[in-house]
């Protein structure tokens, strides 16, 4: 009857809306940068969550309809040639090291996901980015310990004796370079 229609469109009109509310609900609160961008040569920002305006320091007005290279958000064109050539090739990027420029000209680096996708008729990507800049940060400063560490080993003219810290000897390094031990 024209009744359990109604009463069954009703329904589902109802479930769309709280799916819509979820999802809506889901994308600004998520810790990571969303954005919403149109799949062709421009790529011009639809939609940034607010960790996308926190992580590039602009405002939703100064994103909306412009693109990343009005933004000067990308540091270096040829990863943006490579991430565009991945995405129409492939439909989809996981794990694209990206390093971009925030508003106010610090450099970082992102972890980047892309998906191409059609919304409502109209081609566009999907980008989840984790902005990875302390870590990789860290890596740098490990590294850098242990180029110290090796040159200390290979250049230091001693016995080298680390200590627990319980005070018992761990492990003792011998240069390279020692002659003679006394």
């Amino acid at each position: 009857t024209a009744q359990q229609l109604q009463q069954s469109f009703d329904r589902v009109k109802t479930a769309l809306a709280e799916s819509e509310e979820k999802f809506a609900t889901i994308f600004r609160n998520c810790p990571d940068s969303i954005a919403v961008n149109t799949l062709d040569d421009d790529g011009r920002y639809l939609e940034v969550n607010d960790s996308f305006l926190k992580f590039t320091g602009y405002e939703r007005e100064e994103v909306i309809g412009r693109t990343s290279r009005e933004l000067d958000l990308s540091v270096n064109p040829q990863q943006d040639s490579a991430l565009s050539h991945l995405l129409r090739t492939q439909g989809k990027v996981e794990g694209f090291e990206f390093t971009y420029r925030t508003k106010s000209g610090k450099i970082g680096t992102a972890l980047m996901s892309l998906e191409a996708l059609v919304l409502n008729g109209q081609a566009i990507s999907l980008t989840v980015a984790t902005d990875i800049t302390d870590r990789k940060q860290t890596e740098l400063e490990n590294i850098q310990l242990q180029q110290r560490l090796q040159f200390l080993l290979t250049n230091t003219p001693a016995v080298i004796f680390t200590c627990k810290p319980e005070g018992n000897f761990d492990t003792t390094f011998i240069s390279d370079n020692v002659q003679t031990l006394l």
